[in-house]
């Protein structure tokens, strides 16, 4: 059977696989009966993880500018889905809305956003000194 395709597929197989990966997680956990909601959060949590730690090597070894910023992304996620738990365990029906719609959106935009943006340099279509430039206006414009 042939894998899943992202919903936003990036072109870098590493990426799209995971994100494969974790869409059908989430949309499996945001299904399970009430009594599951917490393992199945924590198993999407657990992969999360697991593909973030993928993912920065992959930047990291490219020599990605904006690690930083993507690994400060990648925490913020992961600190809210640890909050998710802490704090909705309790109220199966927001920890389910968690799963089903938050946790999914917020993912979706880190994708659309970050993720695009490294895939765009691992891919050659973006070089570091772009960045710089980048950088340099966003400077300009704030002075």
């Amino acid at each position: 059977m042939p894998a899943r395709a992202p919903q936003l597929p990036l072109g870098v197989a590493e990426m799209d696989e995971d994100h494969a990966r974790l869409e059908a997680m989430m949309e499996a956990a945001a299904l399970v009966v009430e009594s599951d909601l917490a393992a199945a959060l924590a198993a999407v949590q657990r992969e999360l993880a697991a593909h973030f730690v993928r993912e920065e090597t992959l930047l990291a070894e490219a020599g990605f500018p904006a690690l930083g910023c993507h690994v400060a992304q990648h925490r913020r996620l992961l600190e809210l889905a640890a909050e998710a738990m802490a704090t909705s365990a309790a109220r199966p029906a927001e920890l389910r809305g968690f799963l089903a719609d938050v946790l999914p959106g917020l993912v979706a935009g880190h994708i659309a956003s970050i993720d695009r943006v490294s895939a765009e340099f691992l891919n050659g279509r973006i070089s570091g000194a772009m960045f710089g430039s980048l950088r340099a206006a966003g400077q300009g414009a704030a002075s």
